[in-house]
């Protein structure tokens, strides 16, 4: 039987978002699409009979369905539950088994057996973060208006400043914008978006950090409990604290 029949069947399955590795059994099918949606992983591009094959089968918790002009139908019910999924798909092979490192430590690069990579985006993004060098930050809240920096936050990530929030400060630096909790250089976005999600349940599972990218595809975890909002004091004080620490480590 044809993947799509004449009358427009297409046949679908779905599976808790957090349980991708029991889709071993399948991830060679090459014919094989996957996207998330929420907590589900949805799956497309199947035959009738991979429906009924052994390796779908013996996937705890799988849901099978089939759709007819646009219409979504539990597999061998005549009742419609909803409509078929639209979502951003990606092949099998590219989406799924992704074994990042354990250890968490605040700056490192991602496992070479990962296929993580950031390219040129196909469409703008609104820039809401910056990073910028303390002296340039300074500079600003020395002289500039306490209005533009009413709604931003920030923090220190290394010997930078991170600012976050909207409209950013008219001084130079690095600016990105956000997709979840992932920072990303403004520019780019995920070769596979769809890797975002697990990406951020494997490197992040507490969703405590924001995960700041480069374009090499590393990443640092900045504590977001670590924000403060930005005022002239708060940047005063902490340029104080590194200059008093600087001066320490001179001795």
């Amino acid at each position: 039987m044809e993947r799509d029949t004449a009358i427009g069947i297409k046949y679908y399955l779905s599976l808790a978002n957090n349980s991708s590795d029991l889709l071993r059994g399948v991830y060679q099918w090459e014919h094989l699409s996957m996207a998330t949606d929420g907590d589900l992983i949805w799956i497309k591009g199947l035959l009738e009979e991979d429906l009924t094959s052994t390796a779908v089968l013996s996937i705890p918790g799988i849901n099978r369905y089939y759709s007819k002009l646009g219409r979504l139908y539990p597999y061998g019910k005549l009742l419609p539950v909803g409509y078929e999924p639209s979502l951003l798909w990606t092949a099998m092979k590219k989406a799924i088994f992704l074994d990042l490192p354990s250890k968490n430590h605040n700056l490192f690069d991602v496992s070479s057996d990962i296929e993580v990579k950031l390219i040129a985006a196909a469409e703008e993004h609104v820039s809401s973060m910056m990073m910028t060098d303390l002296d340039n930050l300074y500079e600003y809240v020395h002289r500039g208006s306490s209005i533009r920096m009413k709604p931003l936050l920030w923090t220190i990530v290394g010997s930078k400043a991170l600012l976050i929030g909207s409209p950013l400060l008219p001084i130079p630096g690095e600016t990105f914008w956000k997709i979840g909790n992932h920072i990303l250089p403004a520019g780019y976005e995920f070769e596979l978006p769809i890797i975002a999600e697990q990406l951020d349940t494997m490197i992040n599972p507490g969703r405590k950090y924001d995960i700041l990218w480069s374009p090499s595809c590393s990443y640092s975890l900045i504590d977001k409990s670590l924000y403060t909002s930005l005022s002239r004091s708060s940047v005063r004080a902490t340029r104080k604290v590194i200059t008093n620490d600087l001066s320490h480590d001179d001795d």
